[in-house]
C-alpha cells in the first residue's frame, strides 16, 4: 500500500520551522542591540568625568576611572597632582555633581587590604576587588567565593583596615 501524505500538511511543517527560526533570529539581534546599548551606555558619562575632573583639578593626572555602585552611582578617579596620589570620587547628579577628595596618604593601600584579605581568608577563590564607596567611607570591595562555594561580597575600610561581608547563598539549596 502506498503512503498517502497531503502537501498541505508538508508546507505547514516548513512554514512552521521557518517562522520558528526568523523569530529566535529576531529576538538574538534584539538581544545583542538592548546589550550593546546598555554596555555603551556605561561608558558615555566617562569623558564627562574626565573634563569635569579636568576642569576642577587641572594639575592633577588621572591614572584610572572606574564606575561603582555603592548607595548611588559613583566615579572613583585615582589620579597624582604635585608627585601624591589622591582619589577623587564624583557622584553625579541631574543638577550638579559633588566632588570628593581622599589623599591616599591618610589610607592604606590596595595592596595593604588585599595582603591582610588574604591572611584571613584561607581557601578562598578570590573573584576581583574594586575601590569603592560605601557611606561615605573609600573600600576595597573584594569580591570571592568561600570554601562553602558561597559569592561573597566583603568591604574592606581603607582608613582602618576593619571589614564587613555580605555572603549570598545560593538560591538552588534548601
Amino acid at each position: 500500500m502506498i503512503k498517502q501524505f497531503s502537501l498541505f500538511t508538508e508546507h505547514k511543517k516548513i512554514f512552521i520551522t521557518v517562522s520558528v527560526s526568523l523569530v529566535f533570529i529576531l529576538l538574538f539581534i534584539y538581544a545583542i542591540t538592548i546589550y550593546q546599548e546598555v554596555m555603551g551606555s556605561k561608558g558615555e558619562q566617562f569623558d564627562d568625568v574626565i573634563a569635569y575632573i579636568e576642569e576642577m583639578e587641572p594639575n592633577a593626572d588621572i591614572i584610572e576611572v572606574n564606575r561603582y555602585h555603592g548607595d548611588q552611582l559613583y566615579y572613583i578617579i585615582e589620579a597624582i597632582k604635585s608627585e601624591e596620589s589622591y582619589y577623587y570620587i564624583v557622584a553625579p547628579d541631574d543638577d550638579n555633581w559633588e566632588m570628593y577628595t581622599f589623599h591616599t596618604n591618610e589610607l592604606h593601600s590596595r595592596e595593604e587590604a588585599m595582603d591582610e584579605w588574604k591572611s584571613r581568608c584561607n581557601g578562598c577563590q578570590y573573584l576581583h576587588d574594586e575601590i569603592g564607596v560605601d557611606n561615605g567611607y573609600i573600600v576595597l570591595e573584594v569580591n570571592y567565593k568561600n570554601t562553602e562555594q558561597q559569592y561573597v561580597m566583603e568591604h574592606i575600610l581603607l582608613e582602618d583596615l576593619s571589614h564587613y561581608k555580605l555572603t549570598l547563598k545560593r538560591s538552588l539549596e534548601h
